[in-house]
């Protein structure tokens, strides 16, 4: 079964929508999941959709297609929102929810997983998806159906990958992450039985996620999810590894096999890049662990209260692709192939300096960035301004024509 994964643009967020349908050249599909839909800065879309030029416009009017060819229209089978950080999920309300009044659901949703509290899912004045989640069994679809089919579900570390999708025939989405537990280093620092008035590690960690900052411990806890492709004839898969905000700390917990070996490559492996690409994620170690043939990530041109943005020039060109260069070098990994005709670039900070100033790089490497356009006003460099940039959807087609098969191409 052949499988349409788009990263969205949406900015300073993240927004993945994924597509399976039946065989190689399908116009109908058979399943759709939703995982996350938010930004904290709009980025104008390369190519306005059917007159719209907003980006939010954009987004609702292209993830309202896919649900209309669908074999049964307008069901969405999962919604995950992996944590809660504005960022990832502020946007969902627009694209779930009519402006009729009352307002409706555009789709019916068969399953929501979540993580962290229910609480922790309002930003401003938005309670939308709060709502969703706590008071399910009250919204209904435009087609006067239950709205959410089933409670909406917690999700904590999953002692094995779940399957959140069935009758996909083949091709799988798996849950393989989520909020960590104990730090599996603190148990050097902590003996198991500290003895009286000491803490144990799970101690230690609950006082971390009581009195730490909320956003590092969203991050800890994002939902981690792994789609499998159809197995290939000799019972390999491509896979597609989606990291969310999942930084350091998650890569160590999968990385000791808690994904029971799933997430190391076998035929190819495409990662999305966790937190953004920031330095608080994707090591070296990581990257030498899943072996990627890919990178996609979503970013923007936000610079944050330290006064750097997420996507740095020390982090990306300083390490990261440095390190992953040599990844492909070591395991003989072939370059990626894009859509013929198509250039594209990456957008990064530079940090080197608190002008707030991002420069873009072209680029031929299988480094996709949702900021993959020069700035508006031309030269390779222009302040931290959103009116400058353009944001592109990158899609990955899995298994079409044929299992093993890939296709990469922006809109």
């Amino acid at each position: 079964m052949p499988v349409e994964v788009v990263f969205f643009n949406v900015g300073q967020g993240d927004c993945t929508f994924l597509w399976f349908y039946d065989k190689p050249g399908d116009t109908v599909g058979t399943h759709a999941v939703l995982i996350d839909c938010g930004s904290s800065q709009q980025v104008a879309p390369l190519n306005p959709f059917q007159g719209k030029t907003g980006m939010v416009d954009r987004l609702d009017s292209r993830i309202g297609d896919y649900m209309a060819r669908l074999r049964n229209p307008d069901v969405l089978d999962c919604l995950i929102i992996t944590h809660p950080d504005k960022d990832h999920f502020n946007l969902l309300r627009h694209v779930l929810q009519d402006q009729q009044s009352p307002p409706r659901l555009k789709y019916q949703i068969r399953a929501i997983r979540y993580g962290l509290t229910v609480d922790d899912y309002k930003e401003g004045n938005q309670s939308f998806v709060h709502d969703l989640i706590e008071l399910w069994t009250t919204f209904v679809d435009r087609r006067g159906r239950r709205g959410v089919v089933t409670k909406p579900d917690f999700v904590t570390m999953p002692v094995d990958p779940e399957a959140l999708v069935t009758g996909t025939r083949g091709a799988e989405l798996l849950m393989v992450g989520a909020a960590v537990g104990v730090d599996p280093r603190s148990r050097r620092k902590y003996p198991k039985n500290p003895g009286k008035g000491k803490q144990t590690p799970e101690e230690k960690d609950e006082e971390k996620r009581t009195e730490g900052e909320k956003e590092k411990i969203a991050n800890e806890s994002s939902l981690v999810t792994l789609l499998q492709g159809d197995p290939e004839g000799n019972g390999d898969r491509q896979r597609v590894l989606l990291m969310a905000d999942a930084v350091k700390l998650n890569e160590d917990y999968l990385g000791l096999g808690f994904a029971g070996g799933r997430l190391k490559r076998q035929s190819k492996l495409w990662l999305k890049l966790g937190h953004h690409g920031s330095r608080t994620s994707n090591t070296d170690e990581w990257l030498n662990y899943t072996t990627p043939d890919g990178l996609f990530v979503s970013t923007g041109v936000l610079v944050f209260s330290g006064g750097s943005g997420t996507f740095t020039d020390s982090n990306v060109n300083g390490r990261l692709l440095k390190t992953w260069k040599k990844v492909l070098k070591n395991n003989n990994i072939p370059p990626v192939n894009v859509s013929s005709g198509q250039q594209w670039g990456y957008v990064v900070h530079d940090d080197s300096n608190r002008r707030g100033e991002f420069i873009y790089a072209p680029t031929t490497d299988g480094l996709f960035s949702s900021m993959a356009m020069p700035p508006v006003r031309g030269g390779t460099k222009a302040r931290g301004d959103a009116a400058n940039w353009r944001g592109v959807d990158w899609h990955l087609r899995l298994d079409d024509p044929r299992p093993g098969s890939y296709e990469i191409w922006y809109e």
